[in-house]
């Protein structure tokens, strides 16, 4: 469902409307901010039902596991080779594989399947991508809205 650009309510109603300079999609109450232009017309059932956009399915996303950088550093040091030679070996700067060792950056996944490869590790998984409820904005910050009510009153 769309949502007003200004004050976030949900509502099937916009109007397009130019408030302060600015074209924004605004719900009823807000239109008062403002010169409308006119409604924004929603797409009619006939067209939702054949509609050619799948829904998106959530799919697993890879993420490399939390602790990568001991699991490196013991499987490099158990190979026999010092951090000069194992970064030439997996073809990486000498400075990122230190840093990956004391946990200060995070390879990519590209780096750490290369990783998985040269020590016979596992530091890829895959992990349920599960998409937190959005906030309103009520919890003490200032929508638009509110910054233009505050205005009005001054």
């Amino acid at each position: 469902m769309p949502s007003c650009e200004m004050c976030g309510k949900e509502t099937e109603d916009l109007f397009k409307a130019r408030i302060e300079g600015t074209e924004m999609a605004v719900c009823r109450p807000c239109t008062k901010y403002g010169k409308v232009f006119s409604s924004i017309k929603q797409r009619d059932e006939k067209t939702k039902k054949f509609s050619l956009t799948q829904p998106k399915e959530e799919k697993p996303e890879e993420t490399v596991i939390e602790n990568f950088s001991q699991l490196i550093r013991k499987a490099r040091e158990n190979s026999g080779l010092i951090q000069e030679d194992f970064a030439k070996k997996i073809n990486e700067k000498l400075s990122i594989l230190q840093k990956m060792e004391a946990g200060l950056f995070l390879p990519s996944l590209d780096n750490a399947k290369k990783l998985e490869r040269m020590l016979g590790l596992k530091l890829v998984v895959l992990s349920e991508n599960k998409a937190a409820p959005q906030e309103t904005a009520k919890s003490g910050e200032l929508t638009l809205g509110d910054v233009i009510k505050i205005r009005k009153r001054n």
